[in-house]
């Protein structure tokens, strides 16, 4: 197979791609409408805007293909971009460099293929509008000629959605220049009065930006006087045609006294009459307030503060402290030099200081402010560290710029030692700019990620490639949607070590936004959180251990019960079995069918306690489901009455047929017996010895009681019976911990478990669910379409160490027409799958045997992926393995399981099942 190869300039043309923030976005109309179209106009089966990423190739649009992405090195397209030319397989199969890819010998089938190059203006080749087909074919010239305008259209929207963005990003400064120099632009029609603002203006007059306003309600708010004054400048500059321009008293929507500057000029329509007035509106309250308040802020300012003016941008004035900070004898000598004479030649970044200040300056001018970091030097020769707020003002109608000027060094010292505290404790700091796709990692950061920053050519690279591949989706799913509904980020994911061990990073960021809300920044820090991880898996693990093991306790009170509801039935059978013997010998054979029906009816019995108790005590893997919290209710139920009705306990429910709930299906089965085993405490010495379980739904909420008749809680003891380890039991009849458990367990639910007590009267628990609203209903455990008929075909490989076990299964399956091979162990079974492989249709095996267990031999059997693979199915009476959970490991292996005892019919219905699926 050829693989794909890689541009000389491909670096370059991998940041082209990126430019366009395309990879991995959601479908939209355009694109797909082109592939429809494609595949259409050339008669292909599948059509595909395909992205060339650095180890990828990844579409953003396809047509009869369910992927989204696949391997670079054996994809089509990666060939397609080595050249402007549109690129051909007529027939892969003929083709040596195609015959063996893995794309043609299996889906999709990549017989034929053509692909035209979407290359930039800049001519990179960043990915391929192409056509595919299961089947050989030539297109046509017009064909080739369609399929390349299309990739030249699909390279225009391209260009013109990231210019989009880039207008996005102008308007956003534009807005931020308004917000710093409190001025904003308004626009008056004529014709209707009407007034259009910006946002700033809004501020100005504090309103909402929404609302509407006429030129009346727009001159209402300046003081009386002033109203007459600027609508007779604003009539004489539309007679005229002409600039107006005034400061102006004024009064806000909050009732704050203001200075504003208003200035206009006039739009002229085809016949030179006038149509608009346009102009800007700035507060210059500060202006104004400026010759009270500029000489005391001005000489007791602790920042530095200078004005400087043109032509010759040298300083015009000087406070206190701008002369002590750069050591200057007096105001007089500082309005001698320019900002270039208190710099280095040049700046940190290599610029020299002269051009770069004067670059400044020229923006400050254009857009009225402009901030920066800057490295000054004082007369003395000693550098400074300093911040620079450069803003326009205006003083007697002249433009000048005021400089506050801090020095920052002492700070810039602390950010430093603060960078080597952040490396010592090995954390790291980074920030994302979101508007330019740009991600920024301290040096410290790749000290967490333990890699070389020069093995790199960016910190997206270094993230992108220390991640685990299993779980980069779901870290970059994560991320985005922090960024879409979150003002912080917070997360734990993997990364693979260079010794190929697993560590996990710790994350916390905040999310800045601009005033429409979306996210335009993200910065945060990252840390080694590999031990506090697993400490915390460890926990986890614990807490389910304690749940199970308190599962298991409230067992141990019932075992009692539980060995004599089993005696029962066992010696019955034993009974019946002796009494079978006799009848055959004294060859009365018409009288034992008598005898095997009430021996199926006391196996039924054991079935049914031990089912529940194995339900009950299996190990839960603490996730949660949707299920019927009535079935949960009557299982409970059915597994105890036996055992309660001994000791003259009536058992009675009420329950909602439908109460479909989301939790942990194990753990509220918990909280039922271990209430039910409180009322049976307390029902002891009662002549009356009742238990109601009751279920109601109100609202969107199930309402769950366990009322009993008992004897009541005492009032002294109400307050303590939810704490941890408090019992009102005598010493060695119960630890105290299952009302708190109960109590914890339901508030992990969002729930809250309270009782109602009257002594000698009884008692009520009672507790709350949330009615499940966002999940599917629980599937239906019978399938109706699925008849099962009275003979099946195969054959099936039998792997039990119980001989008898054995026999009975080899006669029952041949009964129901299957061809039956047995074997004793894994290894055994093992062995007889190689000598045939093409035998079996279902293998049927217990799950621990000597010498090869259940689950060893299906991994073997699985591992032979090249084999025919029979249906696997498992026969145990475990209790601890959650057999459907599909993501455990046994769950991946099997296609069914049988839990002992079972009934041959269930064993029938699956095979026939699974048959069906074949």
């Amino acid at each position: 197979m050829l693989k794909a190869p890689f541009a000389d300039n491909e670096e370059e043309r991998l940041n082209k791609l990126k430019e366009y923030l395309i990879l991995d976005t959601g479908s939209e109309e355009f694109f797909d409408e082109i592939t429809i179209s494609a595949a259409e106009i050339c008669g292909a089966k599948i059509a595909a805007i395909s992205l060339i990423d650095r180890e990828r190739q990844w579409f953003k649009s396809s047509q009869g293909l369910d992927v989204r992405e696949t391997p670079r090195d054996i994809s089509f397209c990666g060939h397609t971009i080595m050249s402007d030319e549109i690129f051909i397989v007529e027939d892969s199969e003929k083709d040596e460099r195609f015959c063996d890819n893995p794309l043609f010998l299996s889906e999709p089938n990549v017989r034929f293929y053509a692909g035209a190059p979407l290359i930039t203006p800049e001519g990179f080749r960043i990915g391929s509008l192409c056509v595919i087909d299961s089947e050989k074919k030539i297109l046509t010239e017009s064909q080739k000629k369609i399929l390349v305008s299309f990739s030249k259209l699909i390279v225009k929207y391209l260009e013109l959605r990231k210019n989009n963005k880039k207008l996005k990003v102008i308007q956003k400064q534009y807005d931020e220049v308004q917000s710093i120099s409190q001025t904003g632009y308004w626009e008056l029609d004529i014709q209707t009065n009407y007034i259009k603002w910006s946002k700033e203006v809004y501020n100005i007059y504090g309103l909402e930006e929404s609302t509407v306003m006429t030129k009346i309600d727009g001159i209402s708010y300046y003081e009386k006087h002033e109203q007459v004054r600027l609508m007779k400048m604003i009539e004489h500059s539309i007679k005229h045609k002409q600039k107006f321009s005034g400061d102006f008293k004024f009064i806000d929507e909050k009732g704050n006294r203001k200075w504003v500057r208003s200035a206009g000029h006039t739009l002229l329509g085809r016949d030179e009459n006038v149509t608009h007035l346009i102009g800007t509106f700035q507060d210059i309250t500060s202006i104004k307030n400026a010759s009270i308040k500029e000489k005391t802020i001005f000489e007791q300012s602790l920042d530095s503060i200078m004005t400087l003016g043109p032509p010759s941008w040298k300083f015009t004035s000087a406070n206190p402290a701008a002369i002590s900070l750069f050591k200057t004898l007096s105001e007089k000598k500082f309005k001698s030099i320019g900002p270039w004479d208190i710099s280095p030649e040049f700046q940190p970044d290599g610029a020299q200081s002269s051009e770069k200040a004067k670059n400044y300056i020229d923006k400050a001018m254009n857009e009225g402010s402009a901030f920066f970091e800057w490295q000054h030097m004082d007369l003395e020769g000693k550098k400074i560290e300093c911040t620079v707020l450069l803003s326009k003002i205006k003083i007697e109608n002249e433009d000048f710029l005021q400089a506050t000027v801090r020095d920052v060094t002492n700070e810039k010292e602390q950010e430093r030692d603060n960078q080597y505290i952040l490396e010592s404790m090995k954390v790291g700091t980074w920030k994302w700019d979101i508007t330019k796709d740009h991600l920024v990692w301290s040096d410290s950061n790749y000290k967490v990620f333990n890699i070389n920053k020069n093995d790199f050519t960016s910190a997206y690279e270094a993230w992108e490639k220390a991640i685990h591949p299993d779980f980069k989706d779901d870290v970059v799913s994560e991320l985005q949607s922090a960024l879409m509904n979150s003002n912080e980020y917070i997360a734990t994911f993997p990364i693979i070590l260079k010794n190929k061990e697993i560590a996990y990073i710790g994350a916390r960021a905040e999310i800045f936004r601009n005033e429409k809300g979306d996210a335009v920044q993200i910065a945060g820090i990252n840390w080694d959180k590999t031990r506090e991880y697993k400490i915390s898996q460890e926990l986890e693990k614990e807490k389910k251990s304690s749940y199970h093991s308190s599962k298991l306790a409230s067992l141990g009170e019932l075992a009692a019960g539980v060995g004599h509801e089993i005696n029962n039935p066992m010696a019955i059978i034993s009974g019946h079995c002796s009494i079978i013997s006799r009848l055959l010998k004294q060859g009365k054979e018409d009288q034992v069918p008598k005898s095997i029906n009430i021996m199926n009816s006391a196996v039924c019995r054991v079935t049914k306690i031990v089912n529940g108790l194995k339900n009950f005590s299996r190990a839960d893997s603490g996730e949660n489901e949707n299920f019927n919290f009535s079935d949960v209710v009557l299982e409970t139920v059915e597994m105890i009455r036996d055992i309660y009705l001994k000791e003259s306990i009536d058992i009675t429910t009420d329950l909602v047929d439908d109460c479909i709930v989301w939790g942990n299906r194990g753990r509220l089965q918990q909280v039922l017996v271990n209430l039910m085993s409180n009322a049976r405490y307390t029902l002891q010495n009662r002549d009356v010895k009742t238990i109601e379980i009751k279920v109601k739904e109100i609202k969107k909420k199930y309402w769950v009681s366990v009322t009993d008749s008992g004897e009541g809680i005492p009032e002294s003891i109400i307050d303590k019976i939810f704490d941890p380890f408090y019992t009102s039991k005598e010493v060695n009849k119960g630890t105290g911990i299952g009302l708190s458990l109960c109590h914890r367990i339901i508030n992990e639910h969002d729930g809250k478990l309270t009782v109602q007590t009257k002594m000698g009267k009884g008692s009520t628990f009672k507790f709350d669910l949330n009615k499940d609203t966002s999940h599917i209903d629980v599937p239906s455990t019978v399938n109706v379409n699925n008849r099962v008929p009275s003979q099946l075909s195969g054959h099936v490989l039998i792997v039990d160490d119980e001989v008898e076990v054995l026999k009975l299964l080899e006669l029952f399956l041949q009964e129901i027409g299957l061809t039956c091979d047995s074997a004793s162990n894994g290894k055994e079974a093992l062995a007889l799958y190689l000598k045939n492989t093409d035998r079996y249709d279902f293998i049927i095996s217990d799950m621990k045997m000597p010498v090869m267990d259940g689950a060893t031999l299906f991994k073997e059997i699985r591992s032979r992926k090249e084999l025919k693979q029979p249906k696997l199915l498992i026969i145990t009476g475990g209790v601890n393995i959650n057999f459907e959970d599909q993501s455990s490991e046994i769950g991946k292996l099997i296609d069914g399981h049988f839990i002992k005892p079972f009934e041959m019919e269930t064993i029938k219905n699956k095979l026939q099942e699974l048959s069906n699926e074949s």
